[in-house]
């Protein structure tokens, strides 16, 4: 640790605000315990990639410690990785045609809601939808493949869609469909880099998020 900079001073005088490391060390380097979270030089958190995005998301998922102050440590915040990995915006082609590939209840739907209001920005919950209703939808950035979080009889419910161009039919499509978020699970396959998208979403909105570091509030 460089203590002639001036963030190299920060880092000595407050060594219980540094997170973890999250970003693979150069060859050679090594962690030396206690410390270990900063790597000089990293690349600054409003130049996040979309592969930078996935790496922290994951690791977070993975269960890495996040303790709110990334962003003070030019580690990208997480809210931000979030919603460029998972963003709203709608595919450019128009005539998309998206095929449901499964779905699920979501465990703890009051928690995980308090989550996802957390890591997104400008959703609006109205009570008119907690029957039946569609509360968003979330697309990969090569915007294939897609998540659409709603609420099944007032539990928080996701429904999985792929591009019908990535699917391929594994069972003949039943005339008669069930409702139930994941019952058609079995009757079509996707590719594993959708269901692995799918499945750090999953993970995500179940694990324990720190809202407010300042009173450690975590949900």
């Amino acid at each position: 640790m460089d203590k002639g900079t001036e963030r190299g001073r920060q880092l000595a005088a407050y060594p219980h605000y540094l997170p973890p490391i999250m970003r693979p060390l150069p060859k050679g380097w090594k962690i030396i315990k206690p410390f270990h979270g900063f790597i000089e030089g990293s690349k600054s958190h409003n130049k996040v990639t979309i592969e930078d995005a996935e790496y922290f998301l994951r690791a977070f998922a993975a269960g890495e410690m996040d303790d709110g102050v990334g962003g003070a440590f030019d580690t990208p915040e997480l809210e931000e990785c979030f919603r460029k990995f998972f963003h709203r915006r709608a595919p450019h082609i128009k005539k998309t045609k998206f095929v449901e590939v499964g779905g699920c209840r979501v465990s703890e739907s009051a928690k995980a809601l308090y989550r996802l209001l957390y890591w997104l920005k400008e959703i609006h919950v109205a009570r008119g939808n907690f029957y039946k209703g569609t509360l968003c939808r979330l697309f990969h950035p090569n915007e294939r493949w897609a998540i659409t979080v709603e609420f099944w009889k007032y539990e928080l419910s996701l429904r999985f869609y792929v591009e019908a161009d990535d699917i391929k039919r594994v069972k003949p499509h039943s005339p008669v469909q069930c409702g139930i978020p994941g019952a058609h699970n079995g009757e079509i396959q996707s590719p594993k880099a959708a269901r692995d998208y799918f499945r750090l979403f999953r993970r995500i909105l179940g694990r324990h998020t720190m809202i407010y570091p300042g009173n450690n509030f975590e949900v």
